[in-house]
């Protein structure tokens, strides 16, 4: 078990670096955005929507490859015809 136990701290492990680098590529973005924003700079608002799109396309990807499939739903329980009553 405790294999199991180091595998699951592990893939824990993986996936909360992986959220907070989403939340810092976001508020970089964010941060970025603003200050071209703010100064009117094209050149650099830009290069920001390059890698946007770049970026993207990555985490879709990453997404999509880490999403387990949807479980297909149970299917719906036969009827069972109640006994018939004898005489």
């Amino acid at each position: 078990m405790s294999k199991e136990m180091d595998d699951l701290k592990t893939a824990v492990a993986a996936e909360t670096t992986v959220g907070d680098s989403v939340v810092a590529l976001l508020a970089d973005i964010s941060s970025r955005l603003n200050a071209a924003l703010a100064t009117g700079d094209t050149a650099a608002l830009a290069a920001l929507s390059t890698e946007l799109t770049a970026n993207q396309a990555k985490l879709a990807a990453a997404v999509l490859a880490n999403t387990p499939a949807p479980k297909e739903p149970a299917p719906d329980p036969v009827p069972v015809d109640p006994p018939v009553p004898t005489v």
